[in-house]
């Protein structure tokens, strides 16, 4: 099994950092793959609503957006 954790708190070691973080080590000891995104460290653009993603399965824009669409 494959778990995502995404903390949007732009405090890296506040409460939802930290509750994250706890899940995700549960998670790798029970032998998931696991893995954390701080939307605060991330350089994530606005949407542009072109509708690439549902002919081609990508978004046109080169942010780390695409970091997690390939987690």
């Amino acid at each position: 099994m494959k778990v995502l954790g995404v903390v949007c708190s732009p405090r890296r070691g506040g409460n939802t950092a930290r509750l994250v973080e706890a899940v995700i080590n549960g998670a790798k000891k029970h032998g998931c793959e696991a893995e954390i995104f701080y939307f605060g460290d991330l350089k994530v653009n606005p949407c542009r609503a072109c509708d690439s993603y549902e002919s081609t399965g990508r978004c046109v824009q080169d942010d780390d957006m695409q970091l997690l669409y390939d987690a």
